[in-house]
């Protein structure tokens, strides 16, 4: 297996430049370009492992790029930004985005969030040969596939890692910490904020009702829990 490929779309040279060596210290392949129609275009013939997009890619912004791209692929996807607050990063995330950065970033953080986000893509041996149902919803840990009432649902990445976290311990509170360090990483540990929207992307995925939610619970101050122990089953498939 050759090196994972990691595109950069990146309008600002010497940022492009500086993500690019820092890629390629952490030993992936990093390939790059300048504008969104160029990023589209190589995400979809050329297939990178990774998509980091510019907050300011010209002609119209990283969101928007992140938008097409979504409209077609689940690729992962991290975001540079130079804004920090909470819409900006509620924003990025609700588009599609699987990971925030804000700018400044020292390269020691970016690596570890590109491996965070690349750790997600590859299934632990205790998520195989394993069924979750939980009413209407069934996550198939071995084949990695999520379905309500009988209809497939397509999740991202970092999605699935954080649903699958949850349903191979079904009636178990998951406190915010340990689920950040199990679906994410030590360096996610403290991003409450972080967690609250991906917890919400979830559920409108799966529920009817996001604000009466059946399968995932919020435990005020602690954290969350897939489904009440008594409703919830697990199968093993071998």
């Amino acid at each position: 297996m050759g090196f994972l490929t990691v595109l950069a779309a990146i309008g600002d040279p010497l940022l492009r430049t500086e993500v690019c060596q820092t890629l390629r210290a952490g030993g992936y392949e990093a390939a790059h370009c300048g504008d969104a129609d160029d990023a589209l275009r190589r995400t979809f013939v050329d297939g990178p492992d990774l998509l980091i997009v510019h907050g300011a890619l010209p002609p119209h912004g990283g969101h928007a790029l992140i938008r097409r791209v979504r409209l077609h692929s689940s690729v992962p996807l991290m975001m540079l930004d130079a804004s920090a607050d909470d819409e900006a990063l509620v924003r990025a995330l609700d588009l599609g985005a699987d990971d925030y950065v804000p700018l400044p970033c020292a390269p020691s953080t970016l690596g570890a969030r590109v491996r965070a986000v690349l750790r997600r893509l590859r299934p632990r041996e205790d998520e195989r040969r394993q069924v979750v149902v939980a009413g209407d919803v069934t996550v198939d840990l071995d084949q990695r596939r999520v379905f309500v009432q009988g209809r497939e649902v397509a999740l991202s990445p970092t999605e699935w890692q954080l649903l699958a976290e949850m349903a191979t311990n079904p009636g178990r509170l998951l406190p915010h910490e340990d689920l950040l360090t199990r679906a994410w990483g030590p360096e996610y540990r403290h991003d409450r904020q972080y967690l609250r929207v991906w917890i919400r992307r979830l559920r409108r995925k799966l529920e009817d009702d996001c604000e009466d939610s059946r399968y995932i619970h919020t435990v005020p101050g602690l954290g969350y829990m897939f489904s009440p122990a008594e409703s919830a089953s697990t199968t093993p498939v071998d």
